[in-house]
């Protein structure tokens, strides 16, 4: 009797210590797979997330314009198969979706609407936050870090109003995340393989800009038409030296559509504490005039002076690790050229 006493006590203490080592070495993913213990499970209020009722797939070549006319010039167009976001907008003609990513309106007889069933989510936790998820959609008990960048997958639901689901027993505040839905199918062919090669980047729709590319070109802006572009932002009082940057040779909707994207428009750590506005990696400035000033002749030294003087050819220098980087630049200059013009 006492050899089988004892036989037990060692097998109960080899079975605590292998779920301390495996629970210490899991992912996110793998965590809380079976339910809580010692937790009472009281059914969440679980509601759709209404932009998971807005995701549309193109069915034809869909062409972009700045207002919903099609007697405007269009900006530009998006190839057939693609997920996007679109909400309606009611217009004389009937309905035309507004596309926020590219700052246009298309048709709606160009898209197909995608059922919620057939709809998926991406959660990315974002980079200046110091995230946490609880084993219920409530900001009670143990809070468990979560890395910047990590990805999970999740449903199109939110729980208890703030709260979003990243594994069987683990929800993660709304605050901590940004969230792109997309229909399953171009989930599973477009997306997800970026995700399984580590590229932790957030997607973003190919678009074809109208506009030339050549960033060589001056915008034929004023600093006003500029300043209107950077209004309400942290960039706002910029636009003068935005504005020299068009006599240095480097356009200047090019260079302020840079600094949003890097920047998240002024409001990046980078920007905020080094006045570094263009994710340029070491860097500090005095000022953010200083950092713009350095943009244009990094420009100028690295880039034109070697043939990189498009989009598309600087991004693979600039920003390797971002394939949707030359898409993204597109879509704010397109926004900022449309905005300085128009001012809305």
């Amino acid at each position: 009797m006492k050899d089988n006493r004892i036989v037990r006590v060692i097998a109960l203490i080899s079975f605590i210590l292998i779920s301390i080592v495996t629970s210490g070495c899991a992912s996110i993913s793998q965590v809380n797979t079976e339910e809580p213990k010692d937790v009472v499970i009281v059914a969440p209020e679980k509601v759709v997330d209404d932009d998971a009722n807005h995701i549309y797939v193109t069915t034809d070549e869909t062409k972009i314009y700045p207002e919903a006319n099609t007697n405007r010039t269009k900006l530009g167009t998006l190839d057939f198969g693609i997920s996007l976001n679109v909400r309606p907008v009611e217009v004389t003609d009937g309905y035309w979706g507004w596309i926020k990513e590219v700052m246009g309106y298309c048709r709606f007889d160009t898209l197909t609407h995608i059922p919620l069933e057939e709809v998926i989510g991406i959660a990315y936790v974002k980079e200046d936050t110091r995230a946490v998820y609880y084993l219920e959609p409530v900001s009670e008990g143990k809070a468990i870090p979560v890395e910047p960048y990590n990805t999970f997958e999740i449903d199109p639901y939110i729980y208890n109003k703030e709260f979003y689901k990243i594994g069987e027993h683990a929800y993660i505040n709304k605050k901590h995340i940004d969230i792109d839905y997309f229909s399953k199918k171009y989930y599973t062919e477009v997306i997800k393989p970026v995700l399984d090669s580590g590229l932790i980047t957030r997607h973003r729709i190919p678009y074809k800009k109208n506009v030339s590319s050549v960033i060589t070109e001056p915008s034929g802006l004023t600093s006003d038409e500029l300043e209107r572009v950077l209004s309400e932002t942290e960039l706002e009082g910029l636009g003068d030296a935005f504005s020299k940057l068009d006599d240095n040779g480097v356009n200047a909707i090019f260079a302020i559509s840079v600094a949003q994207l890097e920047s998240d428009s002024g409001t990046s750590r980078m920007a905020r504490q080094d006045n570094n506005l263009f994710g340029l990696i070491g860097m500090k400035f005095s000022s953010k005039e200083e950092c713009i000033n350095y943009f244009g002749d990094l420009m100028n030294r690295l880039y034109f002076s070697r043939g990189r003087d498009t989009v598309e050819s600087i991004q693979p220098v600039y920003c390797p690790d971002n394939p949707y980087w030359t898409s993204e630049i597109f879509a704010f200059m397109n926004k900022n050229s449309f905005k300085a013009i128009r001012g809305n």
